[in-house]
C-alpha cells in the first residue's frame, strides 16, 4: 500500500493511466474550443508590431518593441511558414500553448493536492474567460504562461523532493504524490532533484524569452534553490549547479541569437530607453498611473474575468459564480496545510503581484494571467474541502453550478468578441472605401501610424503629438494634399480648432476619430 492507501502495482498504474487520459481529453477539448473561436484581426499596436517583426525583426523600429519577444517571434515565424498568414501565425501559438498549459497545471495541482483537485482545476482552466479569451488573441501572454507554469511544475518537484529528502529511503513513503512526469527515478533518487532543478530553470529561462516581464518568477527560482540547499539531508552542490546551468542555458538559447542579430550596443541602448519610458511616460506604472483609479483597475480583473463580471448581461450568473469562487477560496485558506507548500505558493504569487501593482499597466487584464492558475487551484481545493465538511451532494451542486455559470459567461463573451470588428480595422476599411491615397495625408495621434504602416503602407501617414505639430508640418510642406485627415483615440472630438470637422467615430476596443480640413 502507498501513502494514500492505494494498492501498488496494477491498480496504481491504472489510476495514473486514467488520470493521463482525462487530462489529454481536456487538452483536446480546450484546443478545439480555442481554435474554433480564434481571432481574425490584429486589434492593437502590439499585435501590429509583432506582425511587422515577423517580416523585418528590428527592436529599434519597435518591430516589436524591446525586449523583442524573441522566443514568441520565433514560434510565430514557424507558424507563418505553415499557414502563410500573419494573424494565424500570431494567434495559433496562443491556441496551442494555451491548451498545452493544462498538462503542467494538472500535474502541479496533483503534486500539491490530489488528482480530483487537478481534474477540477483543468476543467476550470478550460472554461475560464480570461484564459480562453487570451489564448485566441495575437499576443505572447498565453505562450509565456505555459513556459512559466511548466517551470513552476519542475521547481515544485525539486522543492518537494527537498522537503522529504529524495536521497533517503523514506522519500518514497513520505512524498505526497508521484513526481515522475517524464522519468521514474528509483535507484538514482538522489539525482531526481537535480533533474527537476535543471528543467525548471531551463524552462524559466526560455519563458523569459517569451515575456521578459515575467522576471519576478526568478525570485521563486532563487527561493527554490535556497530551500533545496538548506533542506537536503545530503547537500549536493552539483544539484544546485544544475539549476544555475539550466537558467543560464534557457536564457542563452534566445539571448545569444538576439544579440548577434541586433548588436550589443543597440540592444542595451533600447533596453535602457524602453525601461525609462515604461516607468516614466507610457508604461502605466505607479509613477504615471496611480490613485484610487489604479486600485480599481487592480480589483476589476478578479471581478470581471477571474471570478465574475457584475456588469455582464447575465449578471445573475456572475453573482453566482463570484459567490461560489469566494466561498471556495475562503475554505482553501482555512484548510490549506501549514507546511512548505504554503511557502512555495507565497513565493509564486507575491513577487509577481508586487510587480503588477507597482510596475505594470493594470488596465490590461492580461498581465494577471500568470496568477490565474494558482487562483483556480485554490478554488478547486476549496471545493474539495467543502465536500469533506458539508457533504458530497452540496459539492456536486456547487461544482455543476460553477461550471455552467462560467461556461455561459465565457461563451457569451467569446462569441461577442468573435463577431465584433476592432475599431482600428473599421477605421482602415472606412478610409480605404471613402478616400484615395494620392490625395490624402493622415496625421495620427498616440502612435496610431503603425496601423497605416501595416495595412496601408503606401498612404501618407504621419505621427504627431499635438495639434500645433500639424500646422507646422503643413507650413513646412511644399505641396499639401487636397484632403487632410486626423486620427485620434477618444469618444469625443478632441480638436477644438474650428478648421477641423468631425467625420465619424468608431467605438470598440479602441476609439478613433477622423477629422477633415474644410
Amino acid at each position: 500500500m502507498n501513502h494514500k492507501g492505494y494498492p501498488l502495482f496494477s491498480t496504481t498504474r491504472f489510476m495514473k493511466f486514467s488520470f493521463n487520459i482525462k487530462i489529454t481529453v481536456l487538452f483536446f477539448l480546450c484546443l478545439f474550443l480555442r481554435f474554433f473561436f480564434v481571432d481574425k484581426y490584429l486589434e492593437n499596436e502590439d499585435s501590429i508590431n509583432f506582425a511587422m517583426g515577423l517580416h523585418d525583426y528590428d527592436i529599434s523600429l519597435h518591430q516589436p518593441h524591446f525586449p523583442g519577444y524573441p522566443v514568441y517571434i520565433f514560434i510565430s515565424y514557424l507558424f507563418l511558414k505553415i499557414f502563410h498568414s500573419d494573424v494565424a501565425a500570431l494567434t495559433l501559438p496562443g491556441v496551442f500553448f494555451g491548451s498545452l498549459t493544462i498538462f503542467p497545471l494538472s500535474f502541479l495541482t496533483r503534486s500539491m493536492f490530489a488528482e480530483k483537485t487537478a481534474i477540477l482545476t483543468a476543467i476550470l482552466y478550460t472554461i475560464n474567460p480570461l484564459c480562453w479569451m487570451q489564448s485566441e488573441r495575437p499576443a505572447s501572454d498565453t505562450t509565456g504562461t505555459f513556459f512559466i507554469l511548466l517551470s513552476i511544475k519542475f521547481l515544485f518537484s525539486a522543492f518537494d523532493a527537498a522537503r522529504y529528502g529524495a536521497c533517503t529511503l523514506n522519500y518514497g513513503k513520505n512524498a505526497s504524490v508521484s513526481y515522475h512526469l517524464f522519468w521514474r527515478v528509483k535507484k538514482n533518487a538522489h539525482l531526481y532533484g537535480g533533474y527537476c532543478l535543471f528543467f525548471g530553470s531551463l524552462f524559466l529561462g526560455i519563458g523569459l524569452g517569451v515575456r521578459l516581464s515575467y522576471f519576478p518568477f526568478v525570485l521563486l527560482w532563487m527561493g527554490t534553490l535556497l530551500y533545496y540547499a538548506f533542506h537536503r539531508i545530503h547537500l549536493e552542490m552539483n544539484s544546485i549547479f544544475f539549476g544555475i546551468t539550466g537558467l543560464f542555458a534557457g536564457i542563452c538559447l534566445w539571448f545569444i541569437p538576439q544579440i548577434n542579430y541586433t548588436g550589443i550596443t543597440p540592444f542595451f541602448y533600447h533596453a535602457f530607453s524602453f525601461t525609462h519610458g515604461h516607468f516614466t511616460d507610457w508604461g502605466g506604472s505607479v509613477l504615471t498611473f496611480g490613485g484610487w483609479e489604479r486600485v480599481l483597475c487592480i480589483v476589476r480583473p478578479f471581478l470581471e474575468l477571474e471570478l465574475g463580471d457584475w456588469r455582464h448581461t447575465l449578471y445573475y450568473l456572475s453573482v453566482i459564480q463570484f459567490a461560489i469562487a469566494v466561498l471556495s477560496i475562503l475554505f482553501a485558506f482555512r484548510f490549506f496545510p501549514a507546511d512548505g507548500k504554503r511557502f512555495f505558493c507565497i513565493m509564486y504569487a507575491v513577487p509577481y503581484t508586487i510587480w503588477i501593482i507597482f510596475g505594470q499597466n493594470v488596465a490590461n487584464t492580461r498581465h494577471f494571467l500568470p496568477l490565474l492558475p494558482l487562483i483556480l487551484m485554490f478554488i478547486a481545493f476549496g471545493l474539495g474541502k467543502i465536500c469533506e465538511v458539508w457533504g458530497k451532494r452540496l459539492f456536486l451542486i456547487l461544482v455543476i453550478t460553477l461550471i455552467i455559470a462560467t461556461s455561459s459567461l465565457s461563451l457569451t463573451a467569446i462569441i461577442q468578441h468573435r463577431r465584433s470588428v476592432p475599431a482600428s480595422t473599421q477605421l482602415i476599411q472606412y478610409i480605404k472605401t471613402h478616400f484615395k491615397n494620392t490625395s490624402v495625408r493622415i496625421y495620427c495621434f498616440d502612435g496610431k501610424k503603425r496601423f497605416f504602416d501595416y495595412y496601408l503602407p503606401h498612404w501618407d501617414a504621419r505621427n504627431v503629438r499635438e495639434v500645433p505639430d500639424i500646422y507646422f508640418d503643413l507650413q513646412s510642406s511644399l505641396v499639401n494634399p487636397e484632403t487632410i485627415l486626423i486620427v485620434k483615440k477618444g469618444k469625443n472630438n478632441p480638436l477644438s480648432d474650428k478648421q477641423f470637422s468631425h467625420i465619424v467615430t468608431f467605438e470598440g476596443f479602441s476609439l478613433f476619430e477622423i477629422s477633415q480640413k474644410n
